[in-house]
């Protein structure tokens, strides 16, 4: 667990402030299939977008709760009002982002130079989720070793494993897409990248 700063507790103990504490949250969404990062959603329980650490967070309101019941392992319950439709389309095309990890921060924001400190974060992972009218509820969970894939790769012959243009992949050119085969009509070939190639082509296939 991590500790709030002795600025954050001096600043949360004072009787009056000009400054806001504030709370904001990076959505890793990983894809449901290969569990690879895919991108992160940054979003931030505030009156305006915010950047933090040269990343923009864009303003959206939120409520976060404590599920504690007996005999339960405790959750933190994530409700976002999604009026804008921000979020629901991603939890739509990755099955509700299950699996993705959420990292929570407590921030002190000064109103006039809208300037931020991270004071406090912890990491969660997205164990449920729902969408009902313009809702959006994350349950929040400790991540669970037995959902992720082990090892993070998978060695197949004929199919590369990264992901298109990742770091891994390397490739940088102008073609938009690749069928993730080395020879294949938009593989890695045809991209001039098959040393990178993400498959092990030298895996003997017996036929019985």
């Amino acid at each position: 667990m991590s500790n709030l700063s002795i600025a954050s507790v001096l600043e949360k103990n004072r009787v009056s402030s000009e400054n806001a504490m504030v709370i904001a949250l990076d959505i890793d969404l990983v894809d449901p299939v290969t569990s690879a990062y895919v991108m992160t959603l940054r979003i931030v329980n505030y009156d305006t977008d915010l950047t933090i650490d040269g990343k923009l967070y864009t303003k959206i309101s939120f409520d976060l709760s404590l599920q504690d019941d007996a005999n339960e392992i405790q959750n933190v319950n994530l409700s976002i009002q999604d009026s804008i439709g921000l979020v629901r389309p991603y939890l739509q095309t990755y099955r509700g982002a299950v699996g993705s990890k959420v990292t929570m921060m407590l921030l002190t924001v000064d109103p006039e130079d809208r300037t931020s400190l991270v004071d406090f974060s912890e990491i969660f992972e997205v164990v449920g989720s729902s969408s009902p009218d313009y809702a959006v509820n994350l349950e929040l969970g400790a991540e669970n070793p037995l959902t992720r894939m082990f090892p993070g790769r998978t060695q197949m012959r004929d199919r590369c494993s990264f992901r298109y243009k990742s770091r891994f992949c390397g490739y940088t050119g102008t073609l938009t897409s690749c069928d993730l085969s080395l020879t294949g009509d938009n593989g890695c070939r045809v991209h001039k990248n098959e040393s990178r190639f993400g498959g092990y082509p030298s895996i003997t296939v017996v036929q019985i």
